[in-house]
């Protein structure tokens, strides 16, 4: 990854001063914490309190390695001399970042809080792709502080970084961007504020900040923060977009971004101005009150499954039936008057999709008829494209389509499960297999069976305490407990750090520290069982799917 320097972009450089660039090489290494493939003893002889020993849960299993192959879509934006709008320029022209974006232009600002919303886009992240949404500010110790959302290796991810000495090289850098993997199209909160000396970075599920999902914290020594030209010799109340690399042949993302509910010390901020005129393709800029949006495209897509902010939008259709998916182009800007093409994108062996109509104007509305296969059970992402009739400019979006009457999966290749005298990973265990079942009303494990466990591939999981478990993002119930909840969580996408998982082996609760979104291919498995209908997974208590 490389990272920018503050003067790198600013009105103002200093002469001479050379390019500051941070390469960080990633190196991900599976964690094989006991071996995935075995099974995990249990010593169920009595204690002399009577209770019996039951496995200790694996600290921490490896991302699913079955089949292990990246999603690399072909994400091409502008083609090559297509007419009807502006070329986006040479890359060269870019190198080695781009920008669009605002600057703040209102009165002086002290303040001990910045903050904004985005929603992530209804689509996974392209891998190849690396850029970052911020929100940028100094600080009254000459520190650059940032905080937003990034593109990172097919992954949206958190990210923030407070930069010493006004962002001049050699300014030592402190950041991280891949410390909390995000949903799509879901809204999260960004807010950087100041208290005791140290600058705190802090994300939000949603609009407000009641559900904090990840706190950071760097010992700046400051007391505010401040927009003026007195700070490092410019005012750097930013909110920007940042673009090193487009997987594609052009130089944008294929989404617009919106920094929403933009605030500054409580208060609503609105005084912002066009920052980089001539950006980069063919990048409009729109604000409303206190919400800026940068426009990589005049358009979106939308369906009437979700709406905006509620995470990955779904489907359920029959075996080899039919379902209909009903839809609209909304465009941001009177004046985009080209009609589109609808297809799709994403669409795995077997489905087949159609539209009506398959050519409409930007702004109106299109069914989506969708025909599933006959067998295979193979609940799926379904992409849809919507590109320009120039041929220049398009976006996407994804759903996910669950298939009924035959599960689904639910926990992915690998995860253990309890047994009477062992943890054995799921898909070593057959129809008939006995299955340990918490009964909520005698409180104790109990022995079942395993009804079925059907399998199908899905690319997307979410990851639970960095390892703990790794399950669909939807529709696997897991028994959870908060400040003023405790029952079943049906979608474990919206896991907070505020919650804890039951543990029915020790009768204990399972703090959440990290829940991450892998885009991983793997085998995932619809556990059913007889009885109480539940099971123990690597020491969590999980629901047959509903």
């Amino acid at each position: 990854m490389q990272w920018h320097n503050r003067r790198e972009f600013g009105k103002r450089s200093a002469k001479g001063v050379s390019l500051f660039i941070v390469i960080v090489f990633v190196m991900l290494i599976p964690l094989q914490v006991g071996a995935i493939g075995t099974s995990i003893p249990v010593d169920r002889s009595s204690t002399a309190s009577g209770q019996s020993h039951l496995p200790s849960r694996t600290t921490s299993l490896s991302v699913p390695d079955y089949p292990q192959a990246p999603i690399l879509e072909n994400q091409s934006h502008r083609a090559a001399g297509a007419q009807g709008l502006a070329q986006a320029p040479d890359s060269s022209s870019c190198n080695p970042r781009c920008y669009a974006g605002y600057l703040y232009e209102g009165s002086y600002l002290q303040v001990s809080s910045v903050q904004t919303t985005i929603v992530a886009p209804n689509d996974t992240a392209v891998y190849g792709d690396n850029y970052y949404e911020l929100l940028s500010i100094y600080d009254n110790q000459n520190y650059y502080d940032q905080i937003g959302m990034a593109s990172y290796y097919g992954t949206w991810q958190f990210m923030w970084s407070t930069w010493a000495q006004c962002g001049l090289p050699p300014a030592p850098a402190n950041w991280s961007n891949h410390s909390f993997s995000l949903h799509q199209n879901t809204q999260y909160t960004f807010v950087m504020s100041i208290s005791g000396g140290k600058t705190l970075f802090d994300i939000y599920l949603g609009s407000g900040t009641g559900a904090l999902l990840q706190s950071n914290s760097y010992p700046t020594g400051a007391s505010y923060f401040i927009a003026s030209n007195t700070a490092c010799g410019n005012s750097d109340y930013r909110v920007f977009e940042e673009i090193y690399n487009i997987a594609s042949n052009q130089l944008v993302p294929n989404w617009a971004f919106s920094f929403d509910n933009l605030h500054a010390g409580g208060s609503p901020v609105s005084s912002w101005s066009v920052y980089w005129p001539q950006p980069p393709g063919d990048i409009q800029y729109k604000t409303i009150n206190n919400n800026a949006l940068i426009l990589n495209e005049p358009f979106s897509l939308s369906t009437t499954l979700c709406g905006s902010g509620q995470g990955m939008c779904a489907t359920t259709i029959s075996l080899g039936g039919q379902g209909t998916v009903s839809g609209s182009a909304p465009k941001f800007f009177p004046g985009n008057t080209n009609y589109l093409y609808l297809s799709t994108y994403y669409e795995p062996s077997g489905y087949s999709a159609s539209f009506n109509p398959s050519q409409l104007w930007a702004g109106n509305s299109f069914t989506m008829t969708l025909t599933t296969p006959s067998s295979g059970c193979p609940s799926t992402p379904i992409g849809i494209k919507a590109l320009d009739s120039g041929g220049v400019i398009f976006t996407t979006l994804r759903f996910q389509v669950w298939i009924s009457g035959c599960g689904g999966g639910c926990v992915a290749w690998g995860t253990p499960i309890l047994t009477p005298t062992a943890y054995v990973p799921i898909q070593k265990l057959p129809p008939g297999a006995s299955v340990e079942e918490y009964n909520f009303l005698s409180q104790q494990l109990e022995s079942g069976t395993l009804v079925s466990a059907n399998s199908t591939n899905v690319s997307e999981l979410t990851e639970i305490n960095r390892g703990l478990l790794f399950v669909t993002p939807t529709d696997q119930p897991v028994f959870i407990r908060n400040a003023t909840f405790e029952g079943w969580l049906h979608d474990p996408q919206n896991l907070t750090v505020a919650d804890s998982l039951f543990d029915p082996v020790t009768q204990g609760w399972i703090q959440i520290t990290n829940v991450q979104f892998v885009h991983h291919h793997t085998t995932v498995f619809d556990v059913s069982t007889s009885g109480d209908n539940n099971f123990v997974a690597n020491g969590a208590l999980l629901d047959k799917k509903t």
